[in-house]
Parts: C-alpha cells; structure tokens; sequence
C-alpha cells in the first residue's frame, strides 16, 4: 500500500510539469516572438523572390515540422514556383561625371542606382543642368529659365509635398518634354545604404532614363552645386536652375525583372473524426511583404519594409493555431495550414494552388484567412467573406467574441488570399483589425503591434473555427453579391481599375486618406492621415467622417472613389466633414501620384 502510494506521489508531479511545459496556448510571447522574427531586418522585407523570403518560409517550415504536421507540399513543405517581385539592377549600370576635365566614376549600389521610373536599359549622356526639385505648377517653375536640351537634369528626389517620390515620374516627364536625355535623381538621403530598384513601374520603362544618385556622392564635385543641394526644397530663395560649368556626365540605366523561384509553405493535420476526416479546414496567410519597396509601397524606396501587421501578424496566427490543433488533436475534420507567397503583387501563390492543388479542392469545407490582425483598435475587427455561405453571420454570432464589436462584410473581393479560394466556390471568413497609416510604410514595425488585442481576435477565430468543425455538414456555398464599401486599400492606394487590389475607378491623384473600413454609418470615417500629405496639412484627422465632396455625397468607399476618380491635381476640391457633433468644410489640394 505504502509502495503504492509512493508511485502515485511521484509520478503525479510528473504528469502536471509535463502538461504545464507542453500544452501550447495563443499567448503574446509566442505571438511576439514569431512577428519580431519574421518582420526583422535580417528578412528584409521578405519580397516573394529574396533571400529574405526564404529565410521566412525556412522559419514557417521549421515551426511546421516542430508541431508534428505532415508535410503538403510538392517538395516537402513547400510548394515551389515561379514569379516576377519588382526589379532589380541589370549588369550593364554605369555612371560617370567629368567636370572641368577630372572625371568621377560612380560605384552602383554605393552612390547610384537605376530607377525604374525611366526607360529599363538606355544610355545618356550630355551636359549637367540642375533644377532643383523639378517642380512646374502655377505657383512654381523650378525649370525656368533653363534650357534643357540635350542635357543631364540634376533633380532633387524631395521629401516634402511637392517632391513627392510619388510624383517623381511627372517630374521626369516634364523634364523630358523640355529636351532632357536623362536624369540624375539626387538622393533625399546622405548615403545609399542598400542596392534596390526605386520607382514602381509593372510596366517595361519608357521615356528617358533615370538613375538616382547619392547627395553625399554629387556634393563634392562642383561647389555650386553642393550649395544647391544644401538649400532646403521648400525655401522661396531657391537658387533658379543653372548649368554646371565644363561638365558632362555618361550613364546606363538597366533595370531587370526580379524573376525567380518562390514557394508557398504548407502543412497538414489528418482529422480525427471516421466520418468526417476527409474533409479539410484551410488556414491561411500570407508570408511576403515588399522587401525594400520594390513594389506596393506607399512610402520611400531603398528602406526595408518589415510588415509586422502585414503581414507577419497572420503568418503568426496561424503558426499559433497550427501549434494548437496540433497538440490537442480536437479536430475532427482535416486541417491544412499555408502561407502563401505572392499576394502583394496580386494574389500569386494562392492562385497558384487553388490551380494547382495538392489536396482534394472539393474535400474543402471553408477556408479562414488572416491578413493584418496585429493592429486591433477600439476592439473593433472586421470579418469578410460572410456572404459566401448563408450560415456565416448566425456562426460567427454564436460564439464568444472576447468582448470584440464585429462588423461583417459579405464581399470575397481581391483583397486577400480568400478570394482566390472564393473564386473554386469555397466558402470564406477573412479576419482583418483595420488599415492603418503604417500600412505599406517602413513603419510597420512589431514593436507597433497590439498584442493583447492579436491574442483577442486569435482566441476568438479559434472558437469560429471549432463551430465550422464541430457542424455535421460541410459549410455550404452561397454566390455574395456585388459589395458596395468591401474592404479595399486606403483609397490614395488605388492605381487599377480592376485586378487583385480593388475594381474601382483609376485615381491618379493623392490626399492622404486612411479610412476606417469597421464604420457601419454613413459616409467615410478616417482612422487617420498620411503623414505630409495634403490630407493631414489641411487638417483633417482621426475620427471625421468624409460626407461630401464637392457636389458628390459621400455614402461609403465607392462614392469616394468617384470623387477621387473626378479629381485633378492641383485644383482644389471642398470637403464636409462631419466632426463631431459639427459640419465643417476643408478645402484640400490632391497631388499628383505616379502612374503604376
């Protein structure tokens, strides 16, 4: 008997220091832990083609085969193919600047870089002309009085306003039109501190060539110049634009696709049910983000874009909720767990999969998605897709939702991986906390991320996906209707009339807008403004309500977009704001944006 109790003794203890060391929860260590890993800037932005990005699809790999998951891909976890990311650098760049008969070679990826702004592979050369930040409006001629023919243009990047990088390409058109062969864009930076493409064109470059040229490389050639350079952009004082003395200056700009081999990471959980383990629950993310800005951004080129709200804070959810099913082994149906490549440049790995299935399509009963959860706010979270099966908004009400308000959108547009698997007739939910003003910026960063709030939404998606797998039917499909407002990019974002990112109209100009896309009411409320945009000089701010623009009512996101659509840049519009309890007019002056 003592024998016996002393065997219960020990191995008692036993048992609960194993279960407290083993048993996985949704916490924010784990949750920090992946995002601080996966949004570093060892993975430099992880763009779908980049050393970066498979350091993160090793990482996801590893966490998979950890858990004990099946391998789902085509080789192993993975499912390799191939895609274009942005640009880089061809072989052939070359810059050299002869002033008063000493010549000054260029080093690339040190002091100058091709921008794909420009004509991709093309030579210039002629005598250097600087104007300033090559600004040409009613107010402003920064080309006055100079002639341009046969010249180098010297010009500003700028950091304010007027020098926009987004406008960078009207500038260098205008340049062209007065006679330039090329330009040298003068870095807004001292140095350049690492070798990408600027600029954002999906399209081969056309017009003349541009390359972009470090402030710190220009500065010693020419003491005129340096002077220039040191004036600040905005200043009325300006020195006008002047040639540079006995100078000229020789340089190709060769620009190439980033064409490569990516992956998608996938993994499996065989269900634990006899009658209903054939079927297949997915959970997905996407892993890429815009490496140093080579496509998508909103902000500078040449920084790296961690995207620790986008989209690291998916990629940890469910990295989070593969270790959870995995130990507890509660699921009845199959689980397939991904995370996907290509998605910021058009929902590319998705595809590619749901075209090229490593599973039984028809053996899936819903696909639940996690795009940018990291940043939950007034405990507000958006949920779309609910308009892709008839059972979705009674679900989702059913279960406890940690004291979140929800706002259901019925649409399965191109936002996000779930429309890819919408488009095969699967139904969808799509967990999102908000766009933010971080988002696409390098300032998306993982010390930003609510974490308390990330573990919420998680907590609260786990009990959605335990009543999706807890149903004796699969999850039936039903065709949404055509959404007015679904979720779309800050409406600055919008570069295409269709396509994966949004089908509204083409906007060409740019304010500065971030809407509150969790509003129910009428109108557009912002969750905030983009910093030094016309937007936030104006004065508009968190919590207003766009309601009309110019003779426009403004209802939701559509009816904005018409006024952006009607916009022109440089002339004016008027706003009313609802503020409060006040109606309040703001004129407000677009930019011009680049062309995609």
């Amino acid at each position: 008997m003592n024998r016996l109790r002393m065997a219960w003794v020990y191995v008692l203890p036993l048992a609960l220091v194993a279960s407290a060391v083993a048993v996985p929860e949704i916490t924010q260590d784990d949750i920090r832990a992946h995002i601080s890993y996966l949004a570093s800037d060892e993975l430099e932005g992880r763009l779908s083609v980049s050393r970066g990005f498979e350091l993160a699809a090793a990482y996801a790999a590893a966490e998979f085969k950890k858990y004990g998951l099946e391998p789902k891909g085509t080789e192993g976890y993975f499912q390799p193919f191939q895609m274009t990311a942005g640009f880089r650098p061809g072989k052939n760049n070359f810059l050299t600047i002869t002033i008063a008969g000493e010549r000054y070679d260029f080093e690339l990826g040190k002091d100058f870089m091709p921008v794909s702004t420009g004509r991709f592979n093309h030579w210039a050369e002629g005598p250097l002309v600087f104007v300033g930040t090559g600004i040409r409006n009613e107010e402003r001629d920064d080309f006055a009085g100079a002639d341009l023919t046969g010249k180098i243009v010297v010009m500003r990047h700028g950091t304010g306003p007027l020098g926009n990088p987004a406008n960078i390409r009207g500038r260098v058109k205008t340049a062209e039109e007065l006679g330039a062969k090329g330009v040298l864009l003068v870095s807004a930076e001292k140095r350049m501190p690492v070798p990408i493409v600027a600029g954002g064109a999906s399209e081969p470059g056309e017009g003349i060539p541009v390359v972009e040229v470090s402030v710190e490389a220009l500065e010693q050639l020419d003491p005129a110049l340096a002077a220039a350079l040191a004036q600040d952009e905005g200043s009325p004082g300006m020195a006008p634009a002047f040639e540079i003395a006995n100078s000229r200056a020789r340089f190709i700009s060769q620009v190439e696709r980033n064409t490569g081999m990516t992956r998608n990471v996938v993994a499996f959980l065989p269900g634990n049910d006899p009658q209903l383990r054939d079927e297949i629950i997915v959970l997905g993310a996407h892993l890429d983000h815009l490496g140093f800005g080579q496509v998508g951004t909103m902000g500078r080129s040449r920084e790296i874009h961690n995207g620790a709200d986008d989209n690291a804070s998916g990629s940890a959810s469910v990295l989070e909720m593969a270790e959870y099913y995995a130990h507890y082994k509660t699921n009845r149906r199959s689980m397939l767990f991904m995370l996907f490549s290509g998605e910021e440049v058009g929902l590319i790995g998705s595809r590619y999969f749901v075209n090229n299935p490593t599973i039984d399509l028809s053996k899936v009963t819903a696909m639940v998605n996690f795009d940018m959860v990291g940043r939950l706010k007034d405990d507000r979270l958006v949920v779309e897709g609910t308009g892709s099966s008839p059972i979705w908004p009674e679900l989702l009400d059913s279960v406890d939702k940690q004291g979140l308000t929800t706002r259901y959108s019925p649409g399965t547009g191109g936002g996000s991986d779930h429309a890819s698997f919408a488009s095969k007739q699967i139904p969808v939910v799509f967990f999102f906390t908000n766009i933010h003003p971080d988002y696409h910026r390098p300032t998306d960063d993982w010390e930003a991320i609510n974490y308390d709030g990330q573990v919420r939404v998680l907590q609260y998606a786990r009990r959605v996906i335990d009543a999706i797998d807890a149903r004796g039917e699969k999850v039936p499909w039903q065709q949404p209707s055509r959404v007015r407002g679904e979720r779309r990019p800050p409406a600055d974002d919008q570069q295409r009339p269709e396509g994966p990112r949004g089908d509204g109209p083409r906007v060409n100009v740019r304010i500065g807008l971030v809407p509150d896309y969790s509003f129910e009411g009428t109108g557009v409320m912002l969750s905030g403004t983009t910093p030094g945009t016309p937007a936030e000089k104006a004065g508009l701010r968190e919590g207003d309500i766009i309601v009309q623009w110019d003779d426009i009512p403004i209802t939701d996101m559509e009816s904005l977009m018409k006024g952006f659509a009607a916009a022109k840049a440089g002339v004016a519009v008027k706003l009313v704001v609802q503020r409060g309890s006040e109606r309040i007019e703001i004129s407000i002056v677009p930019e011009a944006r680049s062309a995609p």
